[in-house]
């Protein structure tokens, strides 16, 4: 058989700003540990998947363009007044604003479209895209790589999560036309 094709891998996330994310836990917990809370599982999600074997790039699709700053100094290990040692494996990551309007399956077509042409290891077109959020605190890189090699047989792959949504979506271009985001916008 033919060597599987990698993937580009595309993580939405924004900055932890308190009283930004995860506002619904901060109503029970405040908005600077709702806060920290989201930086701990994004910088999770930002190391486990420095260890996929079948990704051609990551990049971050953050959601206000007036982040990107912010973006770029935490994704060098810069958050408070430490410095974050697993920093060094976050440095291939390349940052997206993710285009303005639209419902999350809208953003999350146009992400996938932006990997397929531009995710490849030299900035080119890549065969298939992966992308994923950053509130999936059991993932491992064996489960992107998965999905990676399930692309090889199958258009589309969906990581099912236990409320009916989904943790990760893949496709491959072949036959991939984007839609209008049909049925993408399950997210939890």
């Amino acid at each position: 058989p033919m060597p599987s094709e990698p993937a580009a891998l595309v993580v939405f996330a924004r900055l932890p700003i308190p009283g930004k994310v995860k506002t619904r836990l901060a109503k029970d917990v405040g908005d600077a540990n709702a806060a920290e809370f989201y930086a701990r599982m994004a910088e999770r999600i930002f190391t486990v998947t420095s260890r996929c074997e079948r990704t051609s790039s990551r990049t971050v699709f953050f959601s206000e363009g007036a982040e990107e700053d912010g973006i770029r100094r935490w994704l060098q290990g810069k958050r408070g007044t430490a410095s974050d040692p697993r920093a060094s494996s976050w440095t291939d990551i390349r940052l997206e604003p993710q285009a303005a309007g639209g419902d999350l399956g809208e953003r999350m077509r146009r992400a996938l479209d932006h990997a397929l042409r531009h995710g490849g290891s030299d900035g080119g077109p890549c065969a298939k895209a992966v992308v994923i959020g950053t509130d999936i605190p059991s993932l491992d890189a064996s489960h992107v790589d998965r999905a990676v090699k399930l692309l090889d047989a199958h258009d589309v792959v969906f990581g099912p999560a236990v409320d009916g949504g989904y943790y990760l979506l893949g496709v491959r271009d072949r036959g991939y036309t984007g839609g209008g985001g049909e049925g993408f916008d399950r997210g939890g």
